[in-house]
């Protein structure tokens, strides 16, 4: 479980790090603005990277918890 919440720690820490890091564009210009950083990022990998951090196992319990307190 220590393991589990570690990880999580790391890729919540990798998406800080990605929403704050330049980007080259198509003609390999460094951008650097933080709002359109935070729109290519947003655009691109976030999804993947708040998938790798949502704690799966929690709503699982939850959910199975919410099921049976409906009987």
């Amino acid at each position: 479980m220590l393991f589990n919440y570690a990880m999580d720690i790391l890729f919540f820490v990798d998406i800080i790090i990605n929403f704050n890091s330049a980007y080259q564009n198509a003609v390999y210009a460094m951008i650097d603005d933080r709002k359109s950083i935070a729109k290519h990022y947003v655009q691109s990998w976030f999804i993947i990277d708040l998938g790798s951090i949502l704690p799966l196992d929690l709503i699982i319990i939850l959910t199975h918890l919410s099921k049976y307190e409906q009987y």
